[in-house]
């Protein structure tokens, strides 16, 4: 999936959508609490799988779309 994301955005901007990541990381947080995990731990583990998961987007954006919104 992150693959296809990488060629449907159309700018490397778009990639990184830090409003999309706090609305996920507050749904884990609601989840994570009805389930009895704490957040403490709950928190850092999505933000640790969310920057991993941005990251290989990049890497993948850059080489489909090599020198394009490289910002």
């Amino acid at each position: 999936f992150m693959d296809a994301a990488a060629r449907i955005k159309g700018t490397r901007a778009a990639v990184l959508d830090r409003p999309r990541i706090e609305d996920v990381v507050t749904k884990v947080l609601a989840e994570s609490e009805k389930q009895g995990l704490s957040p403490a731990i709950a928190e850092p583990v999505w933000r640790t799988l969310i920057d991993r998961c941005i990251a290989y987007e990049f890497r993948s954006f850059d080489a489909r779309k090599p020198g394009l919104d490289n910002s």
